[in-house]
């Protein structure tokens, strides 16, 4: 017998389902991407700072 608990469970469990498929998405794209850009963005830094460096000593 359904009762309206169960057609709220039934929602409550698709939404959860989605949030699921779009956490484990995310997952999978910080897996992908993993640390290229913090690894970037230190380079870049290098760079600037060496080129900062290279200014001021002139």
């Amino acid at each position: 017998m359904k009762t309206p608990n169960s057609k709220d469970n039934a929602q409550l469990s698709a939404e959860l389902a989605d949030l699921d498929a779009r956490m484990n998405a995310k997952e999978s794209f910080a897996e992908r991407v993993g640390l290229m850009p913090f690894a970037a963005g230190a380079l870049a830094a290098l760079i600037a700072l060496i080129v900062a460096q290279s200014i001021s000593h002139l």
